[in-house]
């Protein structure tokens, strides 16, 4: 089943690593949710309708759209924190309705923990938050190593944590290994989310002049397709 442009919510993890109050950090904020409108969510527009699971309906299916709907919801949340509760639900229900995606559904889980932690308001419940958050993704990343969505909530977001999470590593890792594995999967995501991704990458990720080149690569690649 093709997936028509529905990482784009993932693209905008920045807007969720706001985690202090001061007014540096909200002038960076603000900036980095700018940035990460003008360059990922411009051109995709999504439907807030829920989802409800048909128990009567195939269960592929089902995943499918509760993963369409939480993926909605997701960004939704990310500006609107009555929607984190109604993200969280979804993607529990997908873990409940079969495994296919139990991993990427903790991934999200996860990085929603994490968005809680920018709502919060008492420091050490930020702090701790953010930290119980990055242990779901940890452990949906364990599960689902080799999916290139979940590769992405968790590289994003370990790369705009602050540096005392130590986390950079984690986020290269996470972006070398999508541009070894992303070839095998790109037909499975729209062109124009697959620029987006490969841009991102060309911006934030340390890569050599040949993983640049073979980004270049995979672009045409794909358009030509």
């Amino acid at each position: 089943m093709k997936i028509k442009g529905y990482l784009t919510p993932i693209l905008c993890l920045p807007l969720l690593l706001l985690i202090f109050v001061n007014g540096t950090a909200a002038m960076w904020f603000n900036e980095v949710k700018l940035a990460s409108r003008s360059l990922f969510c411009n051109s995709l527009h999504f439907s807030s309708t829920v989802y409800v699971v048909n128990q009567r309906n195939n269960v592929d299916q089902d995943r499918e759209n509760l993963l369409h709907q939480g993926r909605v919801l997701f960004y939704e949340a990310v500006e609107d924190k009555s929607k984190i509760a109604s993200a969280v639900d979804i993607f529990q229900q997908i873990i409940q309705l079969d495994k296919v995606y139990e991993g990427r559904a903790l991934t999200y889980l996860g990085a929603l923990t994490a968005l809680k932690g920018k709502h919060a308001f008492l420091p050490h419940q930020k702090l701790k938050l953010v930290k119980q958050g990055l242990t779901l993704m940890d452990n949906g990343m364990a599960m689902s190593a080799d999916d290139v969505e979940a590769l992405f909530v968790h590289g994003s977001t370990c790369y705009y944590l602050p540096s005392f999470f130590r986390r950079g590593d984690d986020a290269q890792r996470d972006f070398k290994k999508i541009l070894r594995i992303l070839p095998a999967q790109m037909q499975a995501y729209d062109i124009a989310l697959i620029d987006n991704v490969l841009k991102f990458m060309v911006e934030h990720a340390a890569l050599d002049a040949n993983e640049r080149e073979y980004i270049r690569q995979l672009k045409m690649k794909r358009l030509h397709k």
